[in-house]
């Protein structure tokens, strides 16, 4: 399947869609690239995470400096150590589910983490046709 027909690129609620040439990350962004959901393709978010830093430095336009989100401590270590990108454990008050990807300079990105089990389930927020 080409990246622009894959699901979440192609999705009627997304106002802004990213398609960065891979089908690894998947991203449905509102207009203002404030918010948004990821559908990572496995619950390894780790193995993702560069490309999706990759792809929202692309629709904020900036390189992205950290991502806040509640990661299993073995898994940030060890992939700031390989990515020099800094990970950390969520802010006060940031949803288990949310993960925030701060650019350089300008908004917060915070992203709903849809996980595959939710897509198998039928969850509400799953990948549309």
């Amino acid at each position: 399947m080409p990246p622009s027909d894959t699901p979440a690129l192609s999705s009627p609620h997304a106002k802004h869609r990213l398609d960065t040439g891979t089908q690894r990350v998947r991203l449905d962004l509102d207009q203002d690239v404030r918010a948004g959901l990821w559908w990572p393709r496995s619950t390894d978010y780790a193995a993702e995470i560069n490309d999706l830093a990759y792809s929202c430095g692309l629709a904020l336009e900036q390189r992205i400096e950290r991502i806040t989100f509640a990661w299993n401590h073995e898994t940030a270590v060890r992939l700031q150590r390989i990515s020099g990108l800094a990970l950390e454990l969520p802010d006060h008050g940031q949803p288990r589910e949310e993960m925030r990807v701060y650019p350089a300079a300008g908004h917060v990105l915070r992203l709903v983490v849809v996980p595959p089990l939710a897509r198998s389930l039928g969850c509400h927020a799953q990948e549309r046709d």
